[in-house]
């Protein structure tokens, strides 16, 4: 028994000393490597599944890579050009089969459309639906569509948005010049539904601005304005009830819209038809590096989609006018000027063009396009 308990200890002690100075040294080289081959397994992501996502960027890191589009609209919900985004939201989502996942900010909840062209040339957001009159702060040939009492027919319209000559070339200039990637024109064509509003007696002639303040909605029409001895004053869509309300803004180049929409109503007394005084050219536009970056069939079903969309609703927002007119209180008045009446106004309104052309002589080539469209509709 003592010879049996004398072996166990001697083996105990063999064991015992292999774990001694010298021999961990000779180990510690192996134990390290596994402990570190055991940590970065540990880090190893699952196969076939995505990591976090970031602000308008894929993220997974598989095939099933998804893409944020961030979009930024300002005007109401009740426009179809903001329908429109909604349209591209839901269909770039379905073709995509969720790889492109569309985040809708209206209202200005992200940015004001005063900051649209900024934030997407730096790529804040992806996707913004920016009005021309805010285009023209990079592109100043926007200013194309404020050359009042230009456009005589719809059709010729959508012909401008359409042309290679015309639109076409406007789109280039902003991708040129913005750092975006033109998607689709907007339906916002406002021929028959604009004029100058405001309170008191209806303004009927040019010379009736003199002294006042009034809303500009671009760079070209606060010239003209201004030219008529008028005050003019740059107001968001969303800040004119204010403006009116507080009389900051004595009258304002306003849209049935916004008089149904935005209930000017209640706070200015009239709105003085102006056929043709507003061509609105809005685009849907998106950040150019982000488009870039999407793979050839995302960039493929933006592009189809965009078109289809665009196509989609074009002529609504003209047709839906008239049911907001009719919206409007018996006690607020629409005024329709006489065809001399109306002369007066194209008249007021013919040296702008001259300056406009002077400094941008590729607007005449335009409007000569347009004045033939137009003739061929006559």
């Amino acid at each position: 028994m003592k010879q049996a308990t004398l072996g166990k200890k001697r083996k105990i002690n063999k064991e015992v000393k292999m774990f001694g100075k010298g021999n961990l040294r000779k180990l510690f080289p192996w134990v390290t490597i596994g402990l570190l081959v055991a940590f970065l397994g540990s880090c190893a992501p699952a196969a076939g599944t995505g990591t976090t996502t970031g602000p308008g960027t894929g993220t997974a890191t598989g095939p099933e890579k998804t893409y944020t589009i961030r979009v930024s609209t300002q005007p109401l919900p009740s426009y179809t050009s903001v329908q429109q985004v909604e349209d591209f939201k839901a269909i770039v989502e379905e073709k995509s089969q969720g790889r492109l996942k569309v985040e809708h900010y209206p209202l200005g909840q992200l940015y004001t459309d005063k900051d649209a062209m900024t934030v997407i040339s730096t790529g804040a957001i992806e996707m913004a639906l920016v009005e021309d009159y805010w285009v023209t702060e990079v592109v100043p040939e926007f200013n194309f569509f404020s050359l009042p009492m230009s456009v005589r027919h719809e059709e010729t319209a959508y012909k401008i948005y359409e042309s290679p000559e015309i639109g076409g070339e406007l789109a280039s200039m902003l991708e040129e010049k913005a750092n975006c990637k033109f998607l689709f024109w907007a339906d916002a064509y406002v021929f028959e539904q604009a004029g100058i509003g405001g309170k008191g007696e209806p303004v009927t002639r040019p010379d009736q601005l003199r002294g006042k303040t009034i809303r500009a909605m671009s760079p070209l029409q606060a010239t003209l304005f201004a030219s008529w001895g008028a005050t003019p004053i740059s107001v968001t869509g969303g800040e004119l009830y204010t403006a009116f309300q507080r009389g900051t803004l004595e009258y304002g180049l306003n849209v049935i819209a916004h008089v149904s929409q935005r209930k000017l109503y209640e706070v200015t007394d009239f709105l003085t038809m102006l056929p043709g005084f507003m061509n609105c050219g809005w685009v849907v536009v998106m950040n150019r590096d982000f488009f870039d970056s999407l793979p050839s069939d995302l960039q493929q079903i933006v592009t189809e989609t965009a078109r289809e969309v665009e196509l989609g609703r074009r002529g609504e927002f003209a047709s839906i006018m008239q049911t907001w007119k009719d919206s409007v209180p018996e006690t607020f008045n629409y005024v329709d000027l006489s065809a001399e009446q109306l002369a007066v106004w194209t008249e007021a309104c013919q040296p702008i063009y001259q300056e406009y052309y002077a400094k941008y002589p590729v607007m005449e080539r335009w409007m000569n396009l347009v004045k033939q469209w137009d003739a061929d509709l006559d």
